[in-house]
């Protein structure tokens, strides 16, 4: 399974963000996908399209064609729901709520709030947490936009899931090994909670500076993740790091 997550993408190619052209970088990261072994999903975590387009969704169902893989797909803060969904229209299971793989579930939850930067989950997604837990005897892959977690970044945790422990709570359900990931923070952490892991990624395009008080950035360079899931509940899990190329941030144009 691989994970791809904050693309920011716009509908016209060129177009940057901090001095970034998310459209290239998303192009680098893809040619690093393709460089690997073919996933057998992918997870494509929010904050896809920069602008809320349908061309720029386009433009990523596009892109990742070339992976001949199943994908999934959640909305970030940034993202437009019904745009999303009308690029994939001829392709509705993209947005499905729950995938079995054999003796694990994926369950995908929408953390998105209308107008707000940080995120909550309604009582209809943590309904689904409970539920699907309750009713799978295997293991469960949890994922989502915003962190259920602290990144220990002030301004950053500031913008998580305002209800969390109410997620954590409904975790207790399970009946076997539960595992969370998110996108949102553009960086790599791989923390844990009460035995429960929870992976974060690098972003397609530029990396937050983690452990700050604000917001910042840091020459990082874009990546993805990815992740064996075993049979008895253990997870392996590797970020990869595209390489040769020069990012190019401005770091005037501060703010995304």
């Amino acid at each position: 399974m691989m994970q791809i997550t904050d693309c920011h993408l716009f509908a016209q190619s060129g177009d940057r963000l901090m001095g970034v052209d998310t459209t290239e970088t998303l192009d680098w990261v893809l040619e690093l996908a393709a460089s690997l072994d073919r996933p057998d999903r992918l997870l494509l975590t929010g904050d896809l399209a920069q602008d809320g387009s349908v061309a720029a969704y386009a433009k990523l169902r596009d892109r990742i064609a070339g992976l001949q893989a199943p994908a999934s797909w959640i909305c970030g803060n940034h993202d437009n729901a019904e745009a999303m969904a009308d690029a994939l229209v001829d392709q509705p299971q993209a947005l499905g709520k729950l995938q079995r793989m054999g003796n694990w579930q994926l369950i995908l939850l929408h953390t998105q709030v209308e107008d707000e930067v940080g995120g909550f989950l309604a009582e209809s997604e943590l309904a689904l947490v409970e539920q699907s837990l309750k009713d799978f005897e295997g293991h469960s892959l949890i994922a989502m936009h915003h962190h259920p977690l602290a990144m220990d970044s002030q301004w950053m945790d500031r913008i998580a899931i305002a209800n969390s422990e109410q997620l954590w709570q409904k975790l207790s359900h399970a009946q076997g090994k539960v595992v969370l990931l998110c996108g949102h923070v553009h960086q790599q952490q791989e923390l844990q909670r009460d035995g429960i892991e929870l992976f974060t990624t690098p972003a397609t395009c530029f990396q937050f500076s983690p452990h700050s008080r604000e917001f910042g950035v840091t020459d990082e360079m874009p990546g993805l993740r990815t992740f064996e899931l075993y049979d008895d509940g253990s997870v392996s899990s590797r970020v990869h790091r595209v390489s040769g190329r020069k990012l190019s941030l401005n770091r005037e144009l501060m703010g995304y």
